[in-house]
């Protein structure tokens, strides 16, 4: 079985982002963002191993999948392509970010991997609607990472919509030096369209490419398909990795921008 949890240690060389928390990062805002996000139930046993300490299992644990795809945005358009573990931290719920996929304009993946965290891979990014289904995909080095389908999907109110805040693994610089920490990113959104399948069938996942090689779905829980205007506001909290549930999060003191 694999352990994930060597990406939140300490140790220098290659592995998540390395960001800056202080440094000054204006919000990404898009009038139009489409919005595919795929929940699976899975084995417990086999994702327990990728949780750093201060987190938990939800019951059920699950794994969801978040396909972003920004029509424009004030970096451009671009898409988005997330696995996460659903795990609790104190009361909330938040998705920890496993692994990132990106396509689109290179501002903005900068922007994504320096302020947010996500690691921005390069991929190829489908996401594709018809009457009678909802169709997710992501190809990179030449190799389907994910496809998923659901299928009969039905309209629901854009109030029936609810989104977690993300937690990126990264490098933080400190005066210490770099040091591994959790860094929450978090969405504000007004659905204008929704819709949802309970028909899932996970057609490929590859979990290596994902960080993440012991993943399997035990059951298919439900695809949620949407149309928002969204903002990314610069991320407020880190978190320790190696410290207990009961840690307070840091609160990001951010420096003005040079005039």
């Amino acid at each position: 079985m694999s352990d994930a949890r060597g990406r939140f240690r300490d140790a220098p060389g290659a592995g998540p982002p390395v960001v800056d928390p202080s440094a000054h990062a204006e919000a990404i805002t898009s009038s139009h963002v489409e919005v595919l996000n795929v929940a699976i139930e899975v084995d417990d046993r086999l994702v327990a191993p990728l949780l750093p300490l201060p987190l938990r299992l939800t019951l059920p644990p699950m794994v969801t999948f978040v396909l972003w795809r920004f029509h424009e945005s004030s970096l451009g358009a671009f898409s988005l392509a997330q696995t996460r573990l659903t795990t609790r931290l104190r009361v909330r719920s938040r998705g920890l970010v496993l692994g990132s996929y990106f396509e689109g304009a290179p501002a903005a993946a900068e922007e994504l991997r320096a302020h947010w965290g996500f690691e921005c891979l390069p991929g190829a990014i489908r996401l594709t609607r018809h009457h009678d289904e909802i169709r997710g995909a992501v190809e990179a080095g030449g190799t389907v990472a994910l496809e998923v389908v659901g299928r009969a999907p039905h309209a629901i109110g854009p109030d029936d919509i609810r989104e977690m805040s993300a937690l990126n693994p990264i490098r933080a610089l400190t005066p210490e030096g770099e040091q591994a920490r959790l860094l929450q990113a978090d969405t504000e959104f007004r659905v204008e369209a929704a819709s949802r399948s309970i028909q899932l069938e996970l057609q490929a996942f590859d979990g290596s490419a994902w960080n993440a090689p012991d993943i399997r779905q035990e059951y298919g829980v439900r695809a949620l398909h949407y149309h928002c205007e969204m903002r990314l506001p610069p991320p407020r909290y880190l978190f320790d990795p190696m410290l207990s549930s009961e840690q307070e999060s840091q609160q990001i003191e951010r420096r003005l921008p040079v005039a």
